[in-house]
C-alpha cells in the first residue's frame, strides 16, 4: 500500500473534515481534496491535500475556495433543500441535527407536510443533485 494511501485512512479514522477545493476547468488545475487540520482566526484553513496530482501536500485557503456542494454529504444536501423549501424555520431547525433520513420524514410528516410535500422535496433533491 502506498504511503499516501495509508495517511488517507488515517485521516479518515480521525474523523477529520474532509474538502474539495474548486478548480478552473478553463486553466486545467487538478481539482484539490484534503483534510482541514486547523481553521485561523483570520478565516483561513489549513488542509493537507491528498489529491495525488498536487504538487504540495500543505495548503493554507480561504472558505470561498472550498466547493462546497461537493463536501456535502447526501443528507447535508437534502437539509438544505428542506431549508430552501419548507417556511416553519422552527422545523428547519429541528431538522437540522437529524442524520437519517427516516428520522427527517418523520419529524417533517409529525409537524404538518404532507406526503405530497415529501414528494416535491425529494423530487428537488434527485434533480437537482442527480445521485
Amino acid at each position: 500500500m502506498k504511503l499516501r494511501k495509508i495517511f488517507e485512512n488515517e485521516y479518515k479514522n480521525l474523523k477529520m473534515i474532509y474538502v474539495k477545493l474548486k478548480s478552473d476547468p478553463a486553466r486545467k488545475q487538478y481539482p484539490y481534496e484534503g483534510y482541514m487540520l486547523n481553521e485561523n482566526e483570520d478565516g483561513t484553513m489549513d488542509i493537507v491535500v491528498t489529491s495525488p496530482e498536487s504538487k504540495s501536500n500543505y495548503m493554507t485557503i480561504t472558505p470561498d475556495q472550498i466547493d462546497v456542494t461537493r463536501s456535502l454529504t447526501n443528507i447535508e444536501k437534502l437539509k438544505l433543500i428542506i431549508a430552501g423549501t419548507v417556511a416553519d424555520k422552527n422545523l428547519v431547525l429541528m431538522i437540522k441535527d437529524l442524520n437519517t433520513v427516516s428520522d427527517i420524514e418523520a419529524t417533517l410528516i409529525s409537524n404538518g407536510c404532507t406526503f405530497e410535500d415529501l414528494y416535491e422535496i425529494f423530487k428537488r433533491f434527485f434533480l437537482i443533485h442527480n445521485c
